[in-house]
């Protein structure tokens, strides 16, 4: 079997033994995700090489769900900081909402979460979740940032911890408490993707009523991209999380704990170190006086949070890559193929792997 002999993407691939993008080996898929072991195939010829296209993602549906949220969000933006009506603002929630449902598309062209049975009620928990976590996030924050003054922006160093740990809970919930549908390792890096991505949604549009002046051109300019910080993320947790957890049996492993972590000292690193002079809270957020300051601190803005998405994605990218499933691996980049991970599995299983 070729690596390119594979079942359209739309199926759902049975358990056994497939390429997995190294020349003259299989790896074994138990219908849900890579157990880790491989053997060798002298059948399995080599990878086709990859062929990288001039800027592709203009032909992909996640850069134009982008494109169209951000002016769906930026239109009003503009007109409730040129007006003075800052309650217009209100009306950049579609375009922030349609902006998020771009990054979880990002991640589904590679993922095939069509794949996955009962996504609707996956796509609805991932909301509650998202919803969740916005709004108890925020109370806990507000506490926070009073008993705490500049320079040290408790409430933003905290971020991390709080913020990823509310955007987890019911997800992580679900995956101890709920039925088998939730253990399914691409199913919970899902719920996680929409759980971060409503929790950003969010937070952009309430950062929308931050201050008036032209403070609302910023904010409908700039949080879009800012906000993609959540669902990659949280994203790079929940591969960690849910794989380790598929394969122990058991939803606490080492590998989950340390996904974790790293989600939650990334976010506070971002946080705190790009607002170590002011609070996180919109409540201290000083109004941007002129439409030309505006439009120059949405380009700095934009410039510098895609720098640290990009590379928080690349992260997020090497976790996610191990659920990559069989009949998706010709259609990916080598990126996005996975390196069979021993992550969840006993020290046994391991050392078996690593001789095979």
């Amino acid at each position: 079997m070729s690596i390119d002999e594979v079942a359209p993407v739309s199926a759902v691939s049975p358990p056994g033994h497939y390429p997995f993008g190294v020349e003259g080996r299989v790896a074994q898929w138990d219908g849900h995700a890579w157990t880790g072991d491989s053997a060798g195939d002298a059948a399995v010829g080599s990878t086709p090489k990859w062929h990288h296209t001039f800027f592709p993602f203009l032909v992909h549906q996640w850069f134009w769900w982008m494109v169209v949220g951000s002016i769906l969000a930026l239109v009003p933006g503009y007109v409730a900081a040129v007006t003075g009506h800052i309650w217009i603002g209100v009306f950049t929630l579609p375009g922030f909402a349609i902006f998020m449902i771009g990054s979880v598309l990002l991640v589904d062209r590679h993922m095939h979460f069509t794949q996955l049975s009962q996504r609707r009620l996956i796509i609805i928990w991932g909301i509650i979740s998202g919803i969740f976590a916005a709004a108890v996030g925020t109370g806990i924050e507000s506490y926070l940032e009073p008993k705490f003054g500049i320079p040290l922006a408790i409430d933003l160093w905290c971020a991390g911890p709080v913020e990823e740990t509310l955007k987890l809970a019911i997800p992580f919930v679900l995956l101890v408490f709920g039925s088998a549908k939730f253990k399914d390792p691409r199913a919970g890096l899902l719920l996680v993707l929409i759980s971060g991505a409503v929790f950003g949604t969010l937070e952009a549009w309430l950062y929308m009523f931050a201050a008036g002046g032209y403070t609302p051109l910023l904010m409908s300019g700039a949080r879009p991209t800012t906000e993609l910080l959540h669902p990659f993320l949280t994203g790079l947790a929940a591969a960690l999380i849910w794989l380790a957890a598929w394969r122990a049996g058991r939803a606490f492993t080492l590998a989950g704990l340390v996904g974790w972590v790293v989600a939650m000292a990334g976010h506070s690193f971002h946080d705190g170190i790009f607002s170590a002079r002011e609070h996180g809270t919109t409540d201290h957020i000083s109004a941007v006086p002129s439409l030309a300051q505006a439009i120059l601190l949405t380009v700095v803005t934009i410039g510098i949070s895609l720098i640290w998405i990009v590379i928080i994605f690349l992260v997020m990218r090497h976790a996610a890559r191990e659920l990559t499933p069989p009949n998706a691996i010709s259609i990916n980049s080598p990126h996005w193929r996975p390196q069979l991970k021993q992550w969840g599995r006993t020290k046994a299983a391991k050392q078996q792997a690593r001789t095979a």
